[in-house]
């Protein structure tokens, strides 16, 4: 008797729990009524949420939240329910700002000179394409900026110092952007407040470098009361390479379409052509800022 009750009552157990879902999933469009609001799921997982305005045998139209007016084939409708909270986001816009950390010593401009700061302010715009509630595609441009480091400048000038006589610099500063494709995988659930994920992305970086001015002064024997000026100079120039990056976000969002995130990312930039190795001109930037998903 008990190995006949089990596979019932797991029957009925079945039964009670696809209830609901069955309740609120509809797959026979003729049971649409005009004047209710829908969301309903075509079968490229596009979804619609809005008012049904008008139905007939062959198609079904929807005012959408936008106010934009939509027909769907019957036979494109793979189901629609009432519970209009939508499967995954659309897109999202993100703006953050933070700072960039050098890896190493290799942002030096050629020459010897001159060297630049080991971190700089970072700031980042992206744009988001959610492919599902667990995967998503974002497109981003990232910018830092790393300022001359003049304590490193060399003394061309032999002799006793003079006030009135001390060599300068100008320029050298660097502004590096980043124009990259991420491939995103995390949680992106709608009803929920926390958004976890990591990236995989792969685009362009540029280097842009000031030009610079180095200026000294030696003084003139058996003259020594005159001076004579040196000026070197190294005109700007852009250099551009591959870049790989590997990055963790975390975000929280807090009404249905704004929130906050935090994320962290390692940049891997080439040498020449698309080579990578790890002592190359790599920084870490780590930002924080604000989104809207829609």
């Amino acid at each position: 008797m008990k190995t006949q009750i089990n596979p019932f009552l797991s029957l009925v157990l079945l039964v009670l729990i696809s209830l609901p879902v069955f309740s609120q999933n509809q797959t026979d469009v003729t049971n649409i009524v005009v004047g209710k609001t829908y969301k309903i799921v075509l079968f490229d997982d596009t979804e619609f949420i809005g008012k049904i305005i008008a139905a007939d045998s062959v198609s079904v139209s929807i005012l959408t939240d936008n106010g934009s007016k939509v027909t769907i084939p019957r036979n494109n409708i793979l189901y629609y329910t009432t519970d209009i909270n939508p499967s995954k986001y659309s897109y999202q816009l993100a703006l953050l700002g933070g700072a960039s950390f050098l890896t190493n010593d290799s942002y030096v401009y050629e020459g010897g000179y001159l060297n630049n700061n080991k971190s700089g302010p970072n700031f980042n715009l992206s744009f988001t394409y959610f492919l599902s509630d667990v995967k998503a595609i974002k497109i981003d441009v990232g910018y830092t900026y790393l300022k001359a480091n003049y304590d490193y400048y060399y003394y061309a000038y032999y002799g006793e110092s003079d006030p009135l006589h001390q060599p300068t610099v100008d320029g050298g500063d660097i502004g590096m952007y980043g124009i990259k494709c991420n491939l995103l995988f995390g949680r992106f659930i709608p009803e929920e407040r926390f958004q976890l994920s990591g990236a995989v992305g792969f685009g362009i970086h540029l280097n842009s470098i000031k030009s610079t001015t180095y200026t000294s002064y030696q003084r003139n024997y058996p003259d020594t009361s005159t001076w004579t000026k040196y000026t070197d100079y190294n005109p700007a120039r852009t250099d551009v390479n591959a870049l790989f990056c590997l990055g963790v976000s975390f975000g929280y969002r807090f009404s249905k379409h704004l929130g906050v995130r935090a994320e962290a990312e390692f940049d891997f930039i080439s040498t020449s052509g698309i080579f990578f190795y790890g002592g190359g001109r790599n920084y870490f930037p780590v930002r924080a800022g604000m989104f809207y998903s829609f």
